[in-house]
């Protein structure tokens, strides 16, 4: 099979795909499947405005109407929310009077989780060929710097396409078949048990309750508190509310509710017994995974 085998459009919207064909592709990826994706796209947390347009290559065989491979991208005006820093690539430009933006970027918004990329049953050397030639001339005709692939699974054949790599340290913490928490424990040496022990005795003494929360659980008010939560912690760290929209929790919880959990910490007063929510962590489950992150 040859590349003239293969036709493609791009598309503005995931709307644009019939979310059964999409999620034939993405199968059991969690972050491309076509819920989280288009909750990001109905929240408002992506698209022109704030510098990430979905602009999604879908590609077909020339004798198909159900797309073949779809490669979810954004046209990005600025490098924020990928938690990649290519800021000295940026700065060589503009040291050249070149401009860096826009360029093209193919990743999950707002999440640095290795995952798939391209979303096909069976991709080819061709397919990837025929991928490169799109992207090269789409970004030669919108005046693109460049187009990115971000946190690809190593068994995406990317290195055949002749890209620059880049190499990035993440540190992921894996079950090794621990019986409990005792038995991760043990793997350690004195010192770090102790610490980690003194650490969880001290929030024992604090007298915060802490509760997971499944979906069915989560009301209105608690996305409310949770999204404070969110909002607070960018603030502080960063100056700024977040990324991420309240529409697009609410829109998760509803999309996705068996891979959604909260974990809440909550402080009671003293005076009224009431308990009030001062932390919490969004956790998503895939098949063998965990990914959680708190505010």
């Amino acid at each position: 099979m040859s590349i003239k085998s293969y036709r493609h459009q791009f598309v503005t919207s995931i709307s644009a795909v019939e979310q059964s064909h999409w999620q034939r592709l993405a199968g059991d990826s969690l972050f491309t499947s076509y819920a989280w994706l288009s909750a990001l796209e109905l929240s408002g947390s992506v698209r022109r405005e704030t510098g990430w347009q979905p602009y999604h290559l879908v590609v077909y065989q020339q004798d198909t109407a159900h797309p073949v491979a779809i490669l979810p991208g954004y046209i990005k005006s600025h490098s924020y929310g990928e938690y990649v820093f290519d800021w000295a690539w940026a700065e060589a430009y503009e040291r050249h009077n070149l401009d860096y933006y826009p360029k093209w970027l193919s990743g999950v918004p707002f999440t640095p989780v290795v995952g798939a990329r391209l979303l096909c049953e069976a991709p080819t050397e061709t397919l990837y060929q025929f991928i490169q030639s799109v992207l090269d001339g789409e970004a030669a005709q919108q005046a693109w710097s460049g187009w990115h692939v971000n946190f690809p699974r190593q068994e995406e054949a990317w290195s055949s396409a002749q890209l620059l790599e880049r190499h990035g340290v993440q540190f992921h913490w894996h079950n090794q078949g621990y019986v409990d928490f005792d038995a991760f424990l043990a793997t350690m040496k004195a010192r770090k048990r102790k610490m980690i022990k003194k650490e969880r005795d001290k929030v024992k003494s604090s007298e915060l309750s802490i509760a997971w929360l499944d979906a069915s659980h989560i009301d209105k008010n608690i996305i409310d508190l949770f999204y404070q939560c969110y909002c607070q912690t960018y603030r502080k760290r960063s100056g700024h509310n977040g990324y991420l929209t309240r529409a697009f929790f609410e829109l998760l919880f509803n999309a996705i509710p068996e891979q959604v959990k909260l974990c809440c910490a909550y402080r009671k007063h003293d005076q009224s017994n009431a308990q009030e929510l001062i932390a919490a962590s969004l956790y998503l489950q895939d098949k063998d995974t965990l990914y959680g992150r708190y505010w």
